[in-house]
């Protein structure tokens, strides 16, 4: 039986590693499995990358550093002096996104990885604010955000786990007490801290499967940079947090923070090419995934060539596309009411998908649509007699694949939308389909919410098949339209608990249902 020491005021207490993690629920919840193949590129540098299928398709590469190694040297990105000045509102977008594959080539690095969150994004400039604490070289460039951790390697190369002293304030004082700022990076979670998994929150992003990037350290001080690929069907999709953390577990660490993810999740390699040494979860412009992203920080080390390394570890090799079927390479409109028709049958019967509407949705049909030829549906129910969250889900069609245009996986979709009512937001959802005939779906995926505008005006609200950021795991997907065919499911429209109105009238008009192949909204 494994034993941990356990200090508990001056008394020295031996219990088993079973009772330690007994609350810990990221025991138990990853096993390694399948092909691993191992090199040694450089000196005191091990990389591995492990390719398996259960529990489901996985890639994860792991650079294993020995920070004793001759050689061995870390950086995290610089400041770039907050260019926008102290404007009022400043966001103060103190660094430029750069692809970690440019930064690795600028400074003649021999590995890099994506690290910071960030937001406030300047697209012109490529600005962004650093979310959470920032170092480079000792000089601290951020502030911690919303308590959340760090990691800080030293100057002699040990990696520490640091967390604010104020998680409510903007600044940066530390526990522990004065820690050695150098190279340091805000990551969301600890996943691991002397091998236990802290209490995490389960929601979305900790439980959903996604692309994570993590860094994690050993007893002997021996650091590991971890990439897992994700959000890409039959290939690699991803881990949550909790499985991540165990990974961490079986690799012998100690301690671990989840750093920046999903779509900005990339690993260069110069060995000696310098290369994107995994598959990168955005997409291309025909929806193939690989497109490395704009990232506002990386974590580069350096390390001498091992003279005895002939041959890089490749990429995994990516599985053939599935066909897709035909779909519309013009602009279409999916729903437009006209004399005769009626693309949408029904509601969803069942309150699992219908939440605070009291009694039942009533449909009819206006002449105030946004097209005047044309007539506009209104959907009108009572809010909940208690204070509730909204959600309305209107299928089109039967709400299946099967019957409804196949769509392709890249484009923009979109409805437009008149309503008076205040403080709600739109969605939609769509059908993952491998296969539309099949009338069967590797998932829903929700679009992301877009607050309607309650001035009685039509306005329109669309979203993006390529950017990962529109959507969001529905009913089984993942969280990105990976096709090769998508067909409408339903739209959404949303209200959050706060701003029910108890017994509030919703009316709701929708109209000219639009899907464009060739749309494109700026990321």
């Amino acid at each position: 039986m494994n034993k941990v020491w356990r200090i508990v005021g001056c008394c020295v207490l031996i219990v088993s590693s079973s009772q330690l993690w007994a609350e810990d629920e990221s025991i138990g919840q990853w096993d390694i499995s399948g092909k691993m193949e191992s090199a040694d590129p450089f000196i005191g540098v091990k990389h591995t990358q492990i390719i398996q299928q259960i529990p489901r398709p996985t890639v994860i590469n792991i650079i294993e550093i020995n920070p004793k190694a001759e050689g061995i040297r870390f950086l995290c990105s610089p400041a770039n002096g907050d260019p926008n000045g102290d404007e009022p509102g400043d966001p103060n977008l103190e660094v430029t996104r750069l692809h970690t594959f440019d930064y690795v080539k600028q400074t003649k690095a021999q590995i890099g990885i994506n690290t910071a969150f960030y937001g406030s994004i300047s697209n012109e400039h490529h600005f962004a604010d650093i979310k959470g604490l920032a170092a480079s070289e000792g000089d601290v460039y951020s502030n911690f955000y919303k308590g959340w951790p760090a990691l800080n390697i030293t100057a002699d190369n040990q990696a520490m786990l640091i967390k604010s002293a104020e998680p409510k304030a903007n600044n940066a004082k530390t526990i522990p007490s004065n820690a050695p700022l150098y190279n340091t990076i805000g990551g969301s979670h600890i996943l691991l801290e002397n091998g236990v998994m802290p209490e995490t929150k389960r929601w979305s992003f900790t439980t959903g499967r996604h692309p994570r990037t993590a860094v994690g350290w050993k007893e002997d001080g021996t650091i590991l940079l971890v990439i897992v690929d994700g959000r890409q069907a039959r290939f690699s999709e991803g881990m949550t947090l909790f499985e991540l953390a165990d990974l961490f577990r079986d690799l012998s660490c100690v301690n671990a923070i989840n750093l920046d993810g999903g779509g900005s999740t990339t690993l260069v390699m110069g060995d000696p090419n310098v290369r994107i040494a995994n598959n990168p979860s955005d997409t291309f412009e025909n929806g193939e995934t690989g497109r490395a992203r704009f990232v506002a920080a990386s974590l580069l080390v350096f390390a001498k060539p091992n003279p005895e390394y002939t041959k890089p570890i490749v990429m995994a090799i990516k599985p053939k596309p599935i066909e897709a079927l035909p779909y519309p390479q013009e602009k279409i409109v999916l729903h437009e009411q006209s004399i005769g028709s009626q693309n949408f049958v029904k509601q969803h019967p069942t309150s699992v998908s219908n939440i605070g509407i009291e009694g039942e949705i009533t449909s009819s049909l206006h002449n105030a649509a946004h097209r005047k030829s044309h007539i506009a549906e209104q959907f009108s129910f009572q809010r909940s007699t208690q204070k509730s969250k909204l959600v309305m889900r209107h299928l089109y069609g039967e709400g299946e694949p099967k019957g409804n245009i196949a769509l392709g996986r890249v484009g923009t979709i979109g409805y437009w939308l008149r309503t008076t009512n205040k403080n709600l937001k739109a969605s939609i959802i769509l059908d993952d389909s491998a296969n539309p005939n099949t009338n069967k779906s590797k998932g829903e995926e929700r679009g992301s919410t877009i607050p309607i505008i309650g001035d009685g005006e039509w306005h329109f609200y669309e979203w993006d098949l390529r950017v990962v950021d529109h959507w969001f795991n529905f009913d089984g997907g993942s969280g990105v339209i990976d096709g090769p065919n998508t067909t409408l499911d339903s739209i959404l429209i949303l209200q959050d608990k706060e701003h029910t109105q108890v017994g509030e009238t919703m009316e709701i008009m929708i109209d000219t249902i639009v899907y464009d192949p060739k749309g494109k909204m700026r990321q």
